[in-house]
C-alpha cells in the first residue's frame, strides 16, 4: 500500500513537471516569433517610408516643373469665362502678361490641367516685379481634382440625370421630326386641292367650286394655324435640345472628365483642352448665326405660300367662273383684285410671321448663352424695349388696319354694284391703292427687320456671349 501511494506522487509530480516545461517552450516559441514579427514589421515600415519620401519627391518635383503656353480659366462673377494662356506655369506659380492678367479682376475660381491632371487654383496672389517688364508673377496652391471620387448616391444621380436629359433630348428630337412631316404631308395636301379645280376645270359647274372654295378656306385656315404653332414649338425645342446636351456634357464631364487615358485618345475631349474646346463646342451644341438666319428666312419664304392659297380659296368662292377661266389674263386680275380687297389678310400674315421669326431669334439668342453659371438665361426684354420702337409698332398697326378697312369697303361696293369688266375693277383709285398698300407692307417688313436686329444688338451688350466656352 505504501508503495502505490509512493509511485501516485511520484507520477504527479513527473506531469507537472512536463507541462511545467511544455508551457515554457510554447513562451519561448511564441517570443521568438514576435521578435521575427517585430523585425518584419520595422522592415516593412521602413520600406513604406522610403516609398512615400521617394513618391513626395517626385510630387514635388513634378509641381515645380514648368509648362509653356499654359491656358488658365477664369470663372468671373457676371458669368463669362475667361480664357487666359500663361507664358509659363507650374503646379505652384505662373508667368501672365501684365496687360492679360488685368482683364482677370477677381474671379470666383480658376482651373488650369497640367501634365494631364485638372487643378483647381486658390490663394492667388499676384507679385509685381520690376526686373520681370511687363510680365506679373501668380503664386498659388493647387488641389488636383481629378483624382476625386463620385460617391455612390451621387453617381447614381447623375447616372439617372444622364438618361432623363438623353430621353429628353430623344423626345424633342422626335416631335421636330414629326411636325415637319405633317407640315409637308398638309402643304402637298393644300398644293393638291388648290390644283384640282383648275385640272378638272371641264368637270367642275359653279356651285361645285364654290363648294370646292369653303373646303379650301377651311384646310388654309386649319393649315395656317397648325404651321404658326410648329414653328413656335420649333424655337422652344430648339432651346431646350441645346440645354439637354449641355446638361449632358456637363455630367459627361464628371465621369470621364477625369480619365487621363480617355482624354489623351478620345476624338471629344474635355472642355478645359485649347484645341478641342472651340471645335467640340461648335458641333451639336451651338446655334451659328448663319443657322438661325437659314431657318428664319426659309419659314418667311415658305410661310408665304399660306395667305396666297386663303386668298386663292377666297376668290373661288366670290368668283368660281372667273378664276377657273382658261383665260389666264383674267383670272389673274380676279385674283389680285380680291387680293387687295382682302390686304387684312397680308398684313395679319406679316405681323404673326414677323413675331414668330422674332420669337426664334429670341430662343436662339438665349440657347447659345447656357452655360453652368446660367443653365436657364433669359432674354432681358425689359431693358432692351424702347418707347420709340413701341409707338412706331402701334403706328403701323393703326395704318395697317385703317388700310385694311378702306381697301375691304372698296372691294364690297364693286362687288355689290356687279362690275361687268375688268376696267371697272381696276379703275385710277384701285390701282393707287394697291400701290399705297404694296409700299406699306414692304416698309413695315424692312422697319421690323430693323428693329429687330437693332434690339439683338442691344440685347448683346446687356448679355454677351461667353465666347471663351461657345465662341460666336
Amino acid at each position: 500500500m505504501l508503495r502505490n501511494l509512493e509511485d501516485g506522487a511520484t507520477t504527479t509530480l513527473l506531469s507537472r513537471r512536463r507541462g511545467h516545461d511544455k508551457r515554457q517552450s510554447v513562451k519561448s516559441t511564441a517570443l521568438k516569433r514576435s521578435i521575427h514579427n517585430g523585425k518584419k514589421t520595422l522592415h516593412v515600415d521602413a520600406r513604406t517610408l522610403q516609398i512615400r519620401m521617394v513618391m513626395a519627391a517626385m510630387q514635388e518635383r513634378r509641381n515645380t516643373i514648368r509648362f509653356k503656353t499654359v491656358p488658365f480659366e477664369f470663372y468671373v462673377p457676371a458669368g463669362d469665362t475667361l480664357r487666359i494662356d500663361a507664358v509659363d506655369a507650374s503646379a505652384e506659380s505662373a508667368l501672365f502678361r501684365r496687360s492679360d492678367w488685368k482683364s482677370v479682376g477677381t474671379p470666383v475660381h480658376v482651373r488650369v490641367t497640367l501634365d494631364g491632371r485638372e487643378l483647381q487654383v486658390r490663394n492667388i496672389r499676384a507679385r509685381f516685379d520690376p526686373s520681370r517688364g511687363d510680365h506679373v508673377t501668380v503664386v498659388y496652391t493647387t488641389e488636383d481634382i481629378t483624382a476625386a471620387e463620385l460617391t455612390e448616391p451621387e453617381a447614381s444621380y447623375a447616372l439617372s440625370e444622364l438618361d432623363r436629359m438623353w430621353d429628353r433630348y430623344r423626345h424633342l428630337q422626335a416631335k421636330n421630326r414629326d411636325s415637319a412631316g405633317i407640315v409637308v404631308k398638309l402643304y402637298t395636301m393644300l398644293f393638291v386641292f388648290a390644283a384640282a379645280p383648275f385640272t378638272l376645270q371641264q368637270f367642275v359647274s359653279t356651285g361645285m367650286a364654290r363648294i370646292w372654295g369653303f373646303g379650301g378656306l377651311w384646310l388654309a385656315i386649319t393649315i395656317w394655324f397648325f404651321c404658326d404653332r410648329a414653328f413656335r414649338a420649333h424655337g422652344l425645342f430648339w432651346f431646350e435640345k441645346i440645354h439637354c446636351l449641355r446638361q449632358i456634357d456637363q455630367i459627361r464631364k464628371l465621369f470621364v472628365g477625369r480619365s487621363t487615358l480617355y482624354n489623351s485618345h478620345s476624338l471629344y475631349r474635355r472642355l478645359t483642352d485649347s484645341d478641342n474646346s472651340r471645335n467640340r463646342v461648335t458641333g451639336a451644341t451651338h446655334i451659328s448665326r448663319s443657322q438661325v438666319l437659314y431657318t428664319v428666312y426659309f419659314y418667311k419664304v415658305v410661310s408665304l405660300f399660306q395667305p396666297m392659297y386663303l386668298i386663292l380659296f377666297i376668290a373661288l368662292v366670290l368668283f368660281p367662273r372667273e378664276i377657273i377661266e382658261p383665260n389666264q389674263e383674267i383670272s389673274r386680275a380676279v385674283y389680285f383684285r380680291v387680293m387687295l380687297g382682302f390686304s387684312f389678310v397680308l398684313f395679319v400674315w406679316l405681323h404673326t410671321n414677323m413675331n414668330r421669326c422674332c420669337g426664334l431669334l429670341r430662343n436662339a439668342f438665349r440657347a447659345r448663352r447656357i452655360s453652368p453659371e446660367n443653365p436657364w438665361p433669359k432674354y432681358p426684354e425689359d431693358e432692351v424695349a424702347t418707347p420709340g420702337a413701341k409707338w412706331a409698332r402701334i403706328v403701323f398697326l393703326v395704318t395697317a388696319a385703317v388700310t385694311s378697312v378702306v381697301n375691304f369697303v372698296r372691294f364690297a361696293s364693286l362687288y355689290r354694284d356687279g362690275a361687268s369688266s375688268l376696267d371697272n375693277w381696276w379703275a385710277d383709285l384701285d390701282r393707287h391703292l394697291l400701290g399705297y398698300t404694296a409700299a406699306l407692307l414692304i416698309i413695315y417688313y424692312a422697319y421690323h427687320e430693323f428693329a429687330v436686329r437693332n434690339e439683338l444688338g442691344r440685347a448683346s451688350k446687356i448679355f454677351p456671349l461667353p465666347k471663351a466656352l461657345f465662341p460666336n
